[in-house]
């Protein structure tokens, strides 16, 4: 799973969440960060999530360094949800 992420992505990228949260000593960890953190697992099957502005960072830097191509479907807000999916987009 490690070498391919492909195989198992959810785990790969939760994976690297993780241990780029803990890795981080300036960010200190928060009461919320296991709700924050669980949906993530879902990520690479899903359309769109919401992920609060620390999360989405984390997230984002992630995937990126594991190849994962799911930027178009990370969002901050349901209100740039909605924008997405409005007629016309």
């Amino acid at each position: 799973m490690y070498d391919s992420p492909d195989r198992c992505p959810s785990i790969r990228l939760s994976y690297e969440v993780w241990h780029q949260i803990v890795k981080n000593k300036a960010d200190r960890l928060k009461d919320s960060d296991m709700e924050d953190y669980h949906p993530l697992i879902c990520l690479p099957y899903i359309d769109f999530i919401t992920l609060d502005r620390r999360m989405h960072r984390y997230v984002s830097q992630a995937a990126k360094r594991i190849g994962m191509h799911c930027s178009t479907r990370m969002f901050m807000s349901a209100e740039e949800v909605l924008k997405q999916i409005a007629p016309g987009n």
